[in-house]
């Protein structure tokens, strides 16, 4: 069988600024972003872990479009810079997991569309310098998620609050080489069906530049204690399910890179859109 879809969407976005005195402004802003699903939750062919249970994806399924509206405040001092802001962010034709029962014994688990998500709380991005050669740069964010999926399901709706956040710490011992820190956290959060237990992870990594800045040789250790793993729990009138997936992560790379123009060091950061179904989403495997 042949699957096609084609969809045209325009993507707007836009800003208001006010500048205040002592490095401070406030803006507010919208924009609008769309989440294609990945090719596992598109691939048709079914994947039969036991013969109770079976996994099959969704080539029917669209993308995710994101309202994400903004007010913020941003103060800047010579050391770093403090951006707290809060936020509203409806997410339509959510992408979710969704399990079900085809007979008596069998379970099915494969992707669906659900109407939309709603969600909205804080963030706070900081940036920190203490010495030249130490540099360090976090978020946090707090916020509470509700789905809505009664297309699919006359009961499918759930609501939760959830905390997650990064930190990354950067040394340079040289004007040359750089290593570099860094972490995630995701506390447990609401799915359609139920929840996803929290999740956290470290990351280390070295990158020396050589050839006078035009080239650069990279080492990275990911997720350095191995703790990287997808864990949900399912909830329905006919079955309850406890579900634990662990891709390989703790992996070793080594790179190089070679620039054909001289290196910039100056690059400026931004804030992350953080995906209320990344809790339970389109996020990890089956």
């Amino acid at each position: 069988s042949t699957f096609e879809n084609n969809y045209f969407s325009l993507f707007p976005s836009g800003s208001i600024a006010y500048a205040l005195p002592g490095q401070q402004k406030v803006q507010l802003s919208y924009s609008r972003r769309i989440h294609r699903p990945r090719s596992h939750s598109l691939n048709p062919f079914p994947s039969i872990g036991n013969g109770n249970n079976i996994r099959q994806g969704n080539p029917k399924l669209l993308p995710e479009y994101i309202d994400s509206y903004e007010f913020g405040y941003q103060k800047s001092w010579e050391k770093g810079t403090f951006n707290p802001a809060v936020f509203y962010r409806v997410t339509h034709d959510l992408i979710q997991r969704y399990s079900y029962l085809i007979d008596e014994e069998t379970r099915l688990s494969t992707w669906v569309n659900l109407d939309r998500a709603y969600s909205y709380g804080i963030e706070l991005i900081a940036t920190f310098r203490p010495f030249d050669w130490w540099s360090l740069n976090g978020n946090a964010t707090a916020y509470r998620n509700r789905i809505e999926g009664s297309n699919v399901e006359a009961d499918l709706n759930n609501s939760g609050y959830q905390v997650s956040g990064r930190l990354m710490s950067v040394w340079t011992p040289t004007k040359n080489t750089n290593l570099q820190l860094s972490g995630f956290f995701r506390s447990r959060g609401v799915t359609a069906q139920g929840s996803m237990y929290p999740m956290y992870s470290v990351d280390l990594g070295v990158r020396q530049s050589i050839l006078k800045g035009r080239g650069a040789i990279t080492l990275r250790l990911s997720d350095l204690f191995d703790t990287r793993r997808f864990r949900f729990e399912t909830f329905d009138d006919e079955f309850d399910q406890y579900f634990r997936f662990k891709r390989e992560s703790r992996i070793l790379y080594l790179g190089f890179t070679y620039s054909l123009r001289p290196e910039r060091r100056d690059r400026e950061g931004g804030r992350e859109e953080m995906r209320p179904e990344m809790q339970g989403g389109d996020g990890g495997d089956f």
